[in-house]
């Protein structure tokens, strides 16, 4: 069995070690445990984070075989299963402390594992034209890649905005680049559930991408260039200086970059586009300055911190996070959500993926094929 190992913490490719013969098909196979013959992972900066050895008192001890969002075939089953059945498609979140699904194989308890409903193509008229093409048509969602790349950035985007922020119609929200992969899911949603969205770009792919998504029902208010554009005059202007109830952050923006001109804002900039009793979601463990404090303070606005995998962790949260994979798998059936596939690569190619994953440049999900 092919796996790629993490043998060691660190920044560089020899932190992964890769193996023709990591064997864990004839483990015998405990009470509701799963084997799932994977077939694609979804890459995340959680998978960098760990590498990196950010999530190390979490993992188990090394090696360790990275990669969180998968999906595959159910190849053998537990004595004490009782959901699914052999050749079953399947979805699962892996939590950070169980091995992940950079290999030919991995084993998950069932109560983590989803099974991927059929397509419906009741609706393939309305949304299978060559200007959508881009985004998936409904005959194609079924395909596993397409399932993967939006589990992780739908629990994410659900965290955000229903759990966190409890969003609802007519509200204010700014989707830090919403080309992403991390928030092209979070745009649509938004959009599904009645709020006026603002979001950023720059760069070329990522404006394309965000002009393309009216076609497909995605109502977004403005688009901010922030090669061209100031962040926060742009948001008070819009919003008639109220400023915005939420902000969601991508979470491949380092908080340590914020003035590089690149990124074209600060954390200041942030604070100041906030409406009164507004919410900024990170998903960085960012310290904020005694005069920011202050102004959120005097706006009665709080800062909000995202982990992604919080619920993945804890056993008594599974059903929240169930329930979350489900309808997000419900919407790609009936076209209501589309994927963006930033680039599908093989199990070889994940060191490459990797450097790819460091650059805030990418328009949607990385996905490794098995």
């Amino acid at each position: 069995m092919r796996a790629v190992l993490l043998t060691e913490y660190g920044n560089d490719d020899g932190c992964l070690t890769f193996k023709s013969d990591y064997d864990i098909i004839h483990k015998p196979l405990n009470g509701n445990e799963i084997l799932i013959k994977v077939k694609a992972c979804g890459l995340s900066k959680t998978d960098l984070s760990l590498k990196n050895g950010f999530f190390k008192d979490f993992a188990t001890d090394l090696p360790k075989i990275l990669g969180f969002e998968v999906v595959g075939v159910v190849q053998k089953i537990g004595p004490e299963a009782t959901i699914l059945s052999l050749g079953d498609p399947v979805v699962t979140m892996i939590p950070i402390d169980s091995q992940g699904g950079y290999c030919d194989y991995t084993i998950q308890p069932e109560h983590n594992i989803i099974k991927i409903p059929s397509p419906d193509l009741s609706n393939n008229n309305n949304n299978n034209n060559n200007e959508n093409s881009n985004f998936g048509t409904l005959d194609n969602l079924i395909d596993m890649e397409e399932v993967v790349a939006v589990t992780g950035p739908g629990i994410r985007a659900y965290q955000a905005l229903h759990y966190m922020c409890k969003v609802t119609q007519g509200e204010t929200i700014l989707i830090l680049n919403g080309a992403s992969s991390a928030n092209h899911i979070a745009v649509q949603l938004a959009s599904l559930w009645g709020c006026s969205i603002i979001t950023t770009c720059n760069n070329d792919s990522q404006r394309e991408y965000l002009d393309r998504l009216p076609k497909i029902g995605v109502n977004i208010a403005k688009i901010i260039d922030l090669r061209e554009e100031d962040l926060s005059a742009v948001v008070m202007n819009e919003t008639g200086n109220l400023g915005v109830d939420y902000i969601l952050e991508d979470e491949s923006i380092d908080p340590s970059n914020y003035k590089n001109d690149y990124i074209g804002f600060t954390k200041n900039d942030l604070i100041q586009s906030l409406a009164i009793h507004g919410t900024w979601v990170t998903s960085h463990y960012l310290q904020l300055d005694p005069p920011d404090s202050k102004i959120l303070f005097l706006k009665s606005a709080s800062v909000s911190y995202l982990f992604p995998q919080t619920w993945s962790l804890s056993q008594s949260q599974q059903g929240r996070f169930l329930n979350i994979i489900m309808d997000i798998l419900e919407k790609i059936k009936t076209g209501v959500i589309r994927s963006n596939v930033a680039g599908i690569y093989p199990l070889s190619k994940i060191t490459d993926v990797h450097q790819m994953l460091n650059d805030d440049n990418i328009v949607g999900k990385l996905i490794i094929k098995l």
